[in-house]
């Protein structure tokens, strides 16, 4: 404590005692050169001390392509092995990086490395199948088939590197797997044709100078079994040409037929076939290894080395090997998870061994003569003609998850995230804190504000980008969660984020590669919220909002008389057909247009399926959706990636963007017509003048009955109050002086018991026209006011009742209308008179028109010549008397019921009228006063006043 300051200064400190690996010794390899697969090495390791005791010794030699080590004798107190050896590097004077693993009690180790010299063997005293054969099957010792399993998958791997060139100068891996052809960009600070290639490799973000006026070549030229051809490297279709120095773009070989299976085309189908069948004996030589070995660390760690050495060359894979190797590889898993053993040491290679698989499962999937065909973007099925392959991607997609899983149980709140990047997918795994997911770490509001319950806070996770990627600037896949989980929680969670290429799945409608989400638990409060959304950007492979058919119009003449058809071809196999009608018209035909556009849905088992994605963004090569966190069909279970981590309602859920296509229907469109003259177009502006003045006219009488309904209203107010007084006045007065029989009172009641028609002195046709006047529902739009039946509602229900009448006649015509061209066809009177009216009993559809001719050159004289004509139905009395009754007896229940609901509903009282209601009480009241005086008021009385 320091007095003048106030400060208070702490420390702590914790000693760690830390296990060192064995100090070095000597490592000899004897003898220091030789035949590769024919002379045996002694390999032997002396003068090693360490603490812990016993030391144990395994042996591996390096291999240069992938910079991994393989294992020829497994771990042994023995320090010493006896050994075969694979051939050294061409580029490097056949040398050969033979190492040495020496390990204490705790596992603790200390590597060693000795070079040797290892040339080829002589091809025409070797033969690989009998190699193969001998390494794999029938082996005496594990160490035996350690060693066999190893050098046979080498032996396959190894390609003719005579003529490559200088690999470092095209800043590329040395040659390998691929005949006389270097191997991948030396880094992630190159960046170039993805694989082998002879094409060289630039710096990232070097623009001058960098592209040539030069193509890109093929290796080896294709071996004479092919042609040179030049891909996207964003979807792999064709392009015109490439140019060195362009990464848009790459060359590759379209193999003729029976050299389609190798890049380039080195090799028929035959020999690669037989290279498979090697290559299953080399699987059964792992599978023996596994049931005869423990799964130990080191020993787990040896299998998948296995399995990524045997994986090299993907195109002689088999789909039985492919299943075999996965088999392997959740085996593998398994024993790490349950044996408790670290996934980051013995399950090193693992990443890149299933990455190996997904170009084994999708090459064969597809042909490699366009070697990304299966990633090219189209509304279509699949080539119907292309064999089925197997579907991987479920396989593939629970091996890498599961692994993420055990990655994640090694992992504390707060580390350094553990992010793969491979060629085929993406996976980031990590551990959120608690602290973070109550929303004190960086936050970002959602781009959704879906309102309601609304989560603001945020955190975003993005996954990495290849060189590739970066230099093309594609838009990097990214997750924005939302950050709002109970406050109760007080446990980490594991996010899992792995993202899967779209060439696995064995569909051309996925638009971007499927992105997979784990968490082992909600971030949200309230999991069937809205708010419980993620949202998700992809990038998304280019499309063309256009048709695949072509849209075209196409222009038919019809001639008079002509009844043909005519066929137009819109491509894609869609043929139309187009009917003359018998007259003489232009019609044009347009074919369908299909547009499309990026959508968002869920993914379960491969299939697409709706869980409620909405599109925020979509531009050109990405695409942005809000998804719900939780799918319809998914269900909750407990965690396993930690003891840290929450065991409480998980998340998984997997989103893929597609393309959705709306199509617009074959249309025919009439240009010209014979019939179409002044005339038709007359009464085509006839119809529309009438079709308007009648709405004009309606529109009228509703201004006009909203104003006469104000102005009566007002004057009607004005009289029953007068009347109401006057009334009130004459009851008050009778009630004083206690007479009912005077013979004002009489009269008054004799009056108001009669009809009003009878006690005037007008004639009987005033008096009969004021009643119409009165009492006529049209009539009184007009001349009389009525608080409980508006006028305006009144020209609503005339106007209802004559469109109902006009529609139900124009829909008679329409559907009794059957011109169909056909009365034109007939040549003669009985066979025109022949077809039966559909309107009536005995009529007919047809009738026959006569006329002469003039005589002709042939010298035939004047004959009598006709034409048949459709009996049109407003030509005929009948026809109009039948449409007239069928339209009133069809529309009259309608309107019944339209008027029903006018006058019932929409005429109806309002409450709070309180005008009525003062009257009513009035009226109550005088009632009531006369009968306490004896007074007896007449009922009329008191309806009037009210």
């Amino acid at each position: 404590l320091n007095e003048a300051s106030g400060a208070v200064s702490l420390s702590s400190s914790i000693t760690i005692t830390v296990n060192a690996p064995p100090l070095p010794g000597q490592f000899l390899v004897q003898p220091s050169s030789g035949m590769a697969y024919v002379d045996f090495f002694m390999l032997s390791c002396s003068l090693w001390t360490d603490s812990n005791l016993p030391l144990s010794y395994q042996f591996s030699y390096l291999i240069e392509s992938s910079g991994m080590k393989s294992v020829v004798r497994g771990v042994s107190v023995v320090g010493s092995a006896t050994s075969l050896l694979p051939a050294g590097s061409q580029a490097r004077n056949n040398s050969l990086v033979v190492m040495a693993d020496v390990y204490d009690s705790l596992n603790a180790n200390t590597t060693i490395s000795n070079t040797v010299k290892v040339v080829e063997p002589e091809q025409n005293s070797f033969n690989i199948s009998s190699f193969v054969a001998a390494s794999t099957s029938s082996v005496s010792s594990v160490d035996a088939l350690v060693q066999g399993t190893s050098l046979s998958s080498m032996l396959l791997n190894q390609a003719n590197c005579s003529l490559v060139p200088d690999c470092s100068k095209l800043n590329r891996k040395g040659c390998f797997s691929t005949a006389h052809t270097c191997g991948s960009c030396v880094s992630d600070a190159f960046v170039g044709q993805v694989g082998d290639s002879n094409n060289a490799c630039r710096a990232v973000n070097s623009t001058i100078g960098v592209i040539s006026r030069l193509v890109q070549q093929c290796g080896g030229n294709c071996s004479g079994h092919g042609e040179c051809g030049f891909f996207s490297s964003l979807d792999g279709s064709a392009v015109s040409a490439c140019h060195q120095g362009e990464v848009s773009c790459y060359a590759n070989c379209v193999c003729e037929e029976g050299y389609s299976r190798r890049a380039i085309c080195d090799k028929s189908d035959v020999e690669v076939e037989a290279r498979s069948k090697l290559r299953e004996q080399v699987i059964g030589g792992i599978e023996q290894l596994m049931e005869q070995q423990d799964p130990t660390e080191q020993n787990i760690a040896t299998w998948m080395s296995s399995v990524l050495q045997v994986s090299e060359v993907a195109h002689e894979l088999s789909s039985s090997s492919i299943s075999s190797l996965l088999s392997i590889t959740e085996v593998a898993l398994s024993a790490v998870k349950s044996n408790e053993i670290s996934a980051s040491s013995s399950l090193s290679s693992l990443v890149n061994s299933i990455d190996r698989l997904c170009d084994a499962a999708s090459s064969s999937s597809s042909s490699s003569s366009s070697p990304l065909s299966s990633q090219r973007r189209y509304l279509a099925n699949p080539d119907p003609s292309l064999p089925v392959s197997i579907d991987y991607s479920q396989w593939i997609f629970h091996s890498i998850q599961n692994f993420s899983l055990l990655v994640a149980s090694e992992m504390v709140p707060g580390q350094q995230p553990n992010v793969a990047m491979q060629s085929n997918f993406k996976l980031h795994t990590s551990i959120l804190p608690a602290s973070s997911i109550k929303g004190e770490s960086s936050r970002r509001r959602m781009l959704s504000d879906i309102g309601g319950d609304t989560c603001s806070e945020s955190v975003n996770f993005t996954l990495p980008q290849s060189a590739l990627e970066q230099e093309l600037q594609l838009t990097s896949t990214s997750i924005n969660l939302p950050n709002c989980g109970n406050d109760s929680s007080s446990s980490a969670v594991a996010v899992s984020i792995l993202s899967l290429s779209s060439i696995l799945y064995n569909t051309s409608n996925f638009l971007s590669s499927p992105i997979s989400l784990y968490l082992s638990s909600l971030p949200c409060s309230n999991s069937s919220s809205e708010s419980c959304s993620a949202d998700i950007t992809v990038a998304t492979a280019s499309y063309v909002n256009e048709s695949k058919v072509e849209s075209k119009n196409r222009t038919i003449t019809c001639m008079a008389g002509d009844t043909s058809m005519q066929f137009v071809d819109c491509g894609d196999g869609r043929r139309y057909n187009v009917s003359c009608s018998g007259k003489a018209e232009v019609i044009e035909a347009s074919c369908p247009l299909t547009r499309s556009f990026a959508t968002c849905n869920g993914l379960e088992a491969s299939q697409a399926v709706d869980i409620g994605c909405k599109v925020i963004m979509s531009g050109d090569g990405n695409v942005t959706c809000s998804c719900p966190l939780v799918s319809p069909s998914s269900s909750s279970q407990s965690s396993s990636a930690g003891s840290h981590i929450s065991g409480k309602e998980t998340c998984k859920v997997s989103y893929v963007s597609m393309l959705q296509a709306t199509t617009s229907n074959f249309k025919k469109t009439v240009l010209s017509a014979e019939g179409l003259n002044e005339s038709t177009v007359s009464d085509s502006w006839e119809a529309l003048v009438t079709l308007g003045t009648f709405v004009g006219a309606v529109i009228v009488a509703m201004l006009f009955s909203t104003y006469a309904d104000k102005e009566r209203e007002k004057k009607v107010q004005s009289e029953e109050q007068l009347k109401h007084h006057v009334k009130k006045a004459v009851l008050s007065r009778n009630r004083l002086s206690g007479d009912v029989s005077s013979p004002e009172t009489i009269t008054q009641l004799a009056e108001e018991a009669l009809p009003e028609m009878l006690l005037t002195s007008e004639s009987l046709l005033k008096r009969i026209w004021k009643e119409v006047k009165k009492h006529h529902r049209w009539v009184g739009v007009i001349y009389y006011f009525s608080k409980k039946f508006p006028r305006i509602l009144r020209v609503m229900s005339l106007a209802t009742n004559v469109v109902i009448m006009l529609f139900m006649q124009s829909l008679t015509y329409a559907l009794t209308n059957g011109d169909d061209g056909s009365c034109e066809k007939y040549v003669t009177e009985g066979s025109c008179l022949e077809p039966s009216s559909a309107y009536s009993t005995g009529g007919s559809m047809c009738y026959w028109t006569s006329s002469y001719s003039a005589s002709s050159g042939s010298g035939v004289g004047n004959g009598v010549v006709g034409s048949c004509e459709y009996v049109q139905p407003d030509s005929s009395i009948t026809v109009v008397v039948f449409v007239a009754i069928f339209s009133g007896l069809v529309s009259t229940p309608i309107a019944l019921s339209l008027d029903w609901i006018i006058q019932n509903i929409l005429a109806a009282p309002l409450k709070g009228d309180h005008r009525e209601s003062s009257i009513v009480a009035v009226a109550e009241e005088v009632s009531d006063g006369s009968a306490k005086n004896g007074v007896i008021v007449p009922t009329e009385v008191i309806r009037d006043a009210v």
